[in-house]
């Protein structure tokens, strides 16, 4: 694969974001709500037949590609949020972890768009289909889930600004 297009470190960058603060590990409960819980929910519809039609997937593919636009959007802001000066170290590596996570998401909204394409294309074998809609399943849970770990960390990130100009203004 080129080095272009790489996704790898992406991909590594995101997971290693996802630990327990204070032992820096995986903890359970984040494996099972960002691996487990997305499989067997997609393992399940899959198993069920549970496909989204044609006018389900056109919405879908629309909506994830504006959110690609905002993400990439949301990235420059967090990055010019990285550049200020008196930012402190705790801010500055949840800010990193964040553009790990925006970055991750952007790629699997693009890979659900792709997956999501496939699966209502004109498939022959019911297998393949299945197959096509269990991936489209699970990056779509995927993403939903990346996108509120995103938005927490968002709010954590913009109020402890607030609070920093509050601070400047006592002073």
């Amino acid at each position: 694969m080129s080095s272009k297009i790489d996704i790898r470190k992406i991909v590594y960058n995101h997971f290693s974001t996802i630990v327990d603060y204070d032992t820096k590990k995986a903890s359970i409960n984040d494996c099972l709500t960002f691996l487990v819980f997305p499989l067997c929910i997609s393992g399940y519809l899959a198993l069920n037949k549970v496909f989204l039609d044609d006018s389900i997937v056109e919405i879908l593919v629309g909506a994830l590609s504006i959110f690609v636009g905002l993400l990439f959007s949301l990235l420059l802001f967090v990055f010019d949020l990285i550049k200020k000066d008196n930012v402190i170290r705790v801010k500055r590596d949840l800010a990193k972890e964040v553009i790990h996570n925006i970055a991750f998401s952007i790629v699997v909204a693009i890979l659900s768009n792709l997956f999501l394409l496939l699966s209502i294309t004109h498939i022959n074998s019911s297998f393949t289909k299945a197959i096509f809609n269990f991936i489209s399943d699970f990056l779509l849970i995927e993403f939903t889930l990346t996108l509120l770990m995103i938005l927490k960390r968002m709010y954590v990130l913009i109020l402890d600004e607030i609070k920093d100009i509050e601070r400047s203004d006592k002073t």
